[in-house]
C-alpha cells in the first residue's frame, strides 16, 4: 500500500519555490534524493508539442531551475534500483500536455507517514495559499502517479468515474476545475479546502453546518487564509461520500447501478 498527495491549481507557485517544497517532502519522509528529471520540448519532434524526460541529478535540475530552462519535472528515491520509484514529487505547469498541479508519492503504508505527510501538505497550503489539496492511498506508487494526474482510470473507490476528474481538469479536455471552489473531487482522510467549499450545499444546508453536525463526518479545523483542513475517519468514508455523491457535489461520483436481473431459461 502506497501513499499519495496532490495539490491542485498552483500555478501561482514559482518552479524554485515548487523544487525547494518538493526536497522538503523527502525530508519529512525520511527517504534521499537519488535523481531527478525534467521535460522540455524536442525542436526535432514530429508534432507541434512534442516533448521527452531527460534525466538529471538534484544539483543540475536546481541549475537549470535557476536559469529559466526548466518548468516541469519530478525529483525522485530510486533506492532499490528500477522502477516503480520508492517516492516521487512532481511540479507540473500544464505546459506539457497535463495541467497545473503538484504531487508526492511514497512506497509507506499511510498510518506509517500520515502525520509527517499531514504536516508538510499543511506547510505548503500556508506557504502557497493552495485552494485544494488531497490525501490517499494506492496499491503502488504507479497508481499514486496516475490518481494525482487522472491518468491510466486509477480510481480509489468502487463509486468513482476514473475518467470524470481528468474531463473536468484543465489542460487537454479544456475542463471547469470546480474542484478548487464549488465541487470536490471525492471526500478522503484528508481533504485541504478553502472558504468557498465551506460554502457549498447539500441540501438546505453548507457543508460546514453538514460537517459540524455529526461526529461521523469528519473535523474540521482552519489553516492558512481562509483555508480548511477536513480529515474523515477511513470507517466513514463511505458513508460521507454516499451522501456527497447524491447531493451533486462531487466531480467523480458514480452511482450505482442496478443489477440486471438474470431471467432463467424455461
Amino acid at each position: 500500500m502506497c501513499t499519495g498527495v496532490a495539490l491542485y491549481d498552483t500555478g501561482h507557485i514559482r518552479p524554485l519555490d515548487a523544487f525547494q517544497t518538493g526536497k522538503s517532502f523527502f525530508e519529512a519522509i525520511g527517504i534521499p534524493i537519488t535523481g531527478a528529471t525534467y521535460y522540455e520540448h524536442l525542436s526535432d519532434g514530429d508534432h507541434e508539442g512534442d516533448h521527452d524526460i531527460f534525466e538529471v541529478s538534484i544539483d543540475e535540475l536546481q541549475e537549470r531551475i535557476l536559469s529559466g530552462k526548466t518548468s516541469s519535472f519530478w525529483i525522485y528515491s530510486d533506492l532499490r534500483g528500477g522502477k516503480p520509484w520508492d517516492a516521487a514529487f512532481t511540479y507540473q505547469t500544464g505546459e506539457f500536455g497535463n495541467f497545473a498541479h503538484m504531487g508526492a508519492h511514497c512506497d509507506i503504508k499511510p498510518e506509517e507517514v500520515y502525520g509527517a505527510l499531514t504536516d508538510w501538505l499543511g506547510e505548503a497550503a500556508e506557504r502557497f495559499d493552495v485552494p485544494y489539496g488531497i490525501f490517499y492511498t494506492a496499491d503502488d506508487i504507479p497508481d499514486a502517479l496516475h490518481y494525482a494526474a487522472g491518468e491510466s482510470c486509477v480510481f480509489m473507490f468502487p463509486f468513482e468515474d476514473c475518467f470524470a476528474f481528468i474531463h473536468e481538469a484543465p489542460g487537454r479536455y479544456g475542463g471547469q476545475g470546480r474542484y478548487t471552489e464549488s465541487m470536490l473531487r471525492m471526500v478522503y482522510p484528508y481533504n485541504l479546502l478553502n472558504e468557498k467549499h465551506m460554502q457549498i450545499k447539500i441540501a438546505d444546508q453548507t457543508l460546514r453546518d453538514w460537517i459540524h453536525e455529526s461526529g461521523e463526518r469528519g473535523t474540521l479545523r482552519p489553516i492558512a487564509k481562509d483555508g480548511w483542513v477536513w480529515e474523515v475517519m477511513d470507517k466513514h468514508l463511505v458513508a460521507v461520500n454516499q451522501v456527497c455523491g447524491e447531493a451533486g457535489i462531487l466531480v467523480a461520483w458514480r452511482p450505482e447501478r442496478p443489477k440486471k436481473r438474470v431471467r432463467k431459461l424455461p
